[in-house]
């Protein structure tokens, strides 16, 4: 994409997690190019939003996280910042987040001579469009939300020593990748085998809801279990190319 003479090229990087503005009117403009980051639980995009990816694929990139942890987005969409920023450093860059932790890195980047902005919808992009007075601008249908996992409620039995365990059990099963168990079942006889007698039946099932709430694991329906992948896996699709991007390749 090539900006001109009166209009500057412009990178527009949309935290999808916390900003549901529709794109109608905002895609599609010389020299604008918008890139979409969604977050691992965000399975189902609007229809209105797929129509306009679609239509629009050439100024469009999707991002869509598979792997998911605290600020896992916000590291993404930094990476592609600032990849953005070493191939066109003569253009303006927007994040469009509600996070004021991006703060720090506009902070950054314009001390480094890069033009860049947070904003907190897309109404206040420079190009975006103008509706009459008393019109809104759309806003799509907010992705529905994965049901929030219930953090494990402290009991008596959950001591300092049996917190200190579940770090345990965690380096443990990382140091034995090829032989953790794969059922729910098994897994549970494993950890009460490697702590003994020094945690109880009830801080077991603890510290396998815990494993379960960081996404140290993950249990289906039927007592599978599988593990954490070691790396971020990301499905970039624009819309035909698949990338695959290791964390060595994230250059912060």
């Amino acid at each position: 994409m090539i900006a001109t003479a009166t209009f500057p090229l412009h990178h527009v990087f949309v935290d999808y997690e916390n900003v549901h503005d529709s794109l109608i009117g905002h895609v599609g403009q010389a020299s604008v190019h918008f890139t979409l980051l969604v977050g691992a639980h965000q399975t189902r995009l609007d229809a209105a939003l797929v129509e306009q990816l679609m239509n629009h694929a050439q100024s469009v990139q999707l991002v869509r996280l598979t792997s998911s942890g605290k600020n896992a987005l916000d590291f993404v969409l930094a990476y592609h910042v600032g990849r953005a920023a070493v191939a066109s450093p003569s253009a303006q860059f927007h994040i469009v987040s509600k996070d004021t932790g991006f703060d720090a890195l506009v902070k950054h980047l314009l001390l480094q001579q890069i033009k860049i902005q947070r904003h907190n919808d897309l109404s206040t992009l420079p190009f975006a469009p103008k509706f009459p007075k008393g019109v809104r601008a759309p806003i799509a249908k907010p992705l529905p939300k994965p049901k929030a996992k219930e953090v494990p409620k402290a009991t008596k039995a959950t001591s300092a020593q049996e917190i200190d365990w579940y770090e345990r059990v965690v380096d443990y099963l990382e140091s034995k990748v090829d032989h953790r168990p794969s059922r729910l079942k098994s897994l549970t006889t494993y950890i009460k085998a490697f702590c003994g007698k020094n945690v109880t039946d009830e801080g077991v099932a603890q510290i396998l809801e815990r494993l379960d709430w960081e996404e140290e694991i993950d249990i289906d329906s039927k007592g599978a279990v599988t593990y954490r992948a070691p790396r971020i896996l990301l499905n970039v699709v624009s819309p035909l190319d698949t990338l695959y991007v290791d964390e060595d390749d994230i250059p912060f």
